[in-house]
């Protein structure tokens, strides 16, 4: 429990749809970050849907990680990023580094 209220995993903000990270959040959503002044804000704002992304999943003996994966261009260069436990995926500033990775020069 205390790693919960620490870390905040067991709260899904910026909600997203796991299974169409491309769609970014509804206007219900976009509404409530502009009432509450988070709009652009890279903790709290909606998220902004990512162009290439799709749902993974990997299961193994010991459970099952899920995340997404964006696919890049046509590339040797692959990344794997682990954000860890706090927040989400969606976190405007997670998604400017995952676009930063996929995008030139990079490419990964």
């Amino acid at each position: 429990m205390q790693s919960a209220i620490t870390f905040g995993f067991l709260v899904n903000w910026p909600p997203f749809d796991k299974d169409d990270p491309t769609r970014p959040s509804g206007p219900k959503v976009q509404n409530l970050c502009r009432r509450l002044g988070y709009l652009e804000d890279e903790a709290f704002g909606p998220f902004p849907g990512l162009s290439r992304a799709s749902p993974l999943s990997i299961s193994g003996p010991n459970g099952t990680v899920r995340g997404i994966r964006i696919a890049p261009g046509e590339s040797k260069h692959r990344v794997l990023y682990l954000h860890g436990q706090g927040g989400n995926v969606g976190v405007l500033h997670r998604c400017w580094l995952y676009n930063l990775l996929v995008d030139d020069p990079l490419c990964c």
